[in-house]
Parts: structure tokens; sequence; C-alpha cells
């Protein structure tokens, strides 16, 4: 199991704006990532997460990047629509005696975002 790699992404005055995770898995990466909460419904994440998958793609050897989404993510899952993933797969988790769904949105490298 590869743990992935952390990088954080600063302001020029060094803080924080937020981090990715990337977990190579083959040609595919997943990405987690986190943006800082009170950056969060300012319009930021398209432009945050494009930043992230730009530098994956010139980072790592992929074809295909990966995002777990839980099924109550609903601005995430909207915004990975809008940067051009689809839904590809889930998985039910079961945690403390609730369920949920975790949906894989999976989306070629190569694609670009439609306005």
């Amino acid at each position: 199991m590869h743990l992935g790699e952390y990088f954080s992404v600063r302001f020029p005055d060094k803080s924080l704006v937020g981090f990715f995770r990337f977990i190579p898995d083959g040609k595919v990466i997943e990405i987690q990532l986190g943006l800082r909460p009170d950056l969060t419904g300012k319009r930021y994440g398209c432009t945050f997460v494009e930043a992230g998958l730009a530098f994956a793609k010139d980072r790592f050897k992929i074809e295909t990047f990966r995002m777990k989404i839980p099924s109550f993510y609903l601005r995430e899952a909207r915004l990975c629509r809008r940067l051009g993933f689809e839904k590809s797969g889930y998985e039910v988790l079961v945690n403390k005696g609730q369920l949920d769904i975790l949906f894989d949105m999976t989306r070629p490298v190569d694609v670009i975002r439609q306005n």
C-alpha cells in the first residue's frame, strides 16, 4: 500500500491555503485534498483543484485522476462534475451503524474543463 505524497499550498505570505495528497495506483492517481475552511464557499474550489490536477499531471506518469467523494458531500460532487469527473463506481461503508456511499469519480488526465 502506497501512503501517498502530501503537499501544502501556501499564499506568498506562507499562510496555508490547503493541501493535496496524491496516491498513485498504476496509471491512476487518487487525489485527496482540503481547502482552509474560511476559504470555502468563495468560488476558489475549481482553481484550487485544477492547480492540484496540473501539478499531479506534471509530477506523475498517470492517465486517470480519481477522487472518492462521500454521498453527503454535495458541493464537492458538484465541483468534481464541473471539472469533468464522472461517477465510475462506489463503495458502501458502515460506520457506527450508519450506512454511507463513497463514490469513485474519475477523469482522464487530458480532459479540458468546459465552463
